[in-house]
């Protein structure tokens, strides 16, 4: 093989290699603790014994809500990513939204809306989740180590 031939491959391959996106702790930790907190804010905003509704508690999650998603975003946006950018963006909206939704109702969420509400984030944030994990370069998972075995 010619000096120009090994020197194309290696070319190719470095190319192709930096076009591949590669996990990120750092944004994988973010999103598992947004998800927590957007559960959280779930579980704290429905109506059960030990739940009253108050619009302080509202305000300290929308504030804290959107110091920890502009957190997470000054963290992906240098990383580059449009894929990591819009996952972000869609959680940031459904969490957003179920805030709305409760100040807008001023009340506590029923138990049917919450865990219809709960079923839809857990399937947005698990996306995400997925999507980091299957990126090059990611931790081997139960899960990831279960469906090789499949």
């Amino acid at each position: 093989m010619t000096k120009l031939r090994k020197l194309a491959i290696v070319l190719l391959a470095m190319h192709m290699t930096s076009c591949v996106a590669t996990y990120n702790q750092g944004h994988y930790e973010n999103l598992t603790k947004l998800k927590a907190y957007h559960s959280k804010f779930l579980d704290d905003f429905t109506v059960s014994p030990q739940n009253k509704f108050s619009t302080a508690r509202l305000n300290e999650y929308r504030e804290e809500g959107d110091l920890k998603f502009r957190e997470a975003e000054e963290y992906a946006e240098p990383i580059g990513d449009e894929n990591r950018l819009k996952g972000l963006a869609i959680v940031r909206d459904l969490y957003s939204t179920h805030v709305g939704d409760v100040s807008s109702d001023g009340a506590l969420m029923s138990p049917t809306f919450a865990e219809q509400r709960k079923e839809v984030t857990e399937a947005n944030y698990s996306a995400a989740i997925k999507g980091e994990l299957s990126r090059m370069g990611a931790p081997a998972t139960k899960k990831s180590n279960e469906n090789k075995a499949e």
